[in-house]
């Protein structure tokens, strides 16, 4: 079980799993980039729906879940938005610029 502990196992749908090295999730892919580019975490925002999304919804400053996203994303996330047929990615984007989220 020793070699396990180097997995991250997701999800993003009901019918896959998703087995990845624990380094290789997009919360990391987003700080990486955010560091990369001299952007604070606090001024990312990130859109998911899915469980392999949380990793990215938890590193952000502002987070959104789909409306149509699984209810453990609700959850990490700050903020709802529409469904992804509801123009739920539009939305948020306005709702950000908006607000000055």
């Amino acid at each position: 079980m020793e070699g396990f502990r180097e997995l991250s196992i997701t999800s993003s749908g009901a019918n896959n799993i998703e087995i990845n090295h624990r380094d290789a999730q997009k919360g990391i892919a987003v700080a990486h980039l955010a560091h990369e580019r001299n952007i604070p975490l606090e001024q990312i925002m990130t859109i998911g729906d899915n469980l392999n999304d949380i990793s990215m919804i938890q590193m952000a400053g502002v987070s959104f879940a789909m409306g149509n996203a699984a209810l453990e994303v609700k959850e990490y996330a700050k903020y709802v938005t529409d469904t992804n047929i509801e123009d739920g990615v539009g939305k948020a984007i306005l709702r950000a610029l908006r607000e000055n989220l």
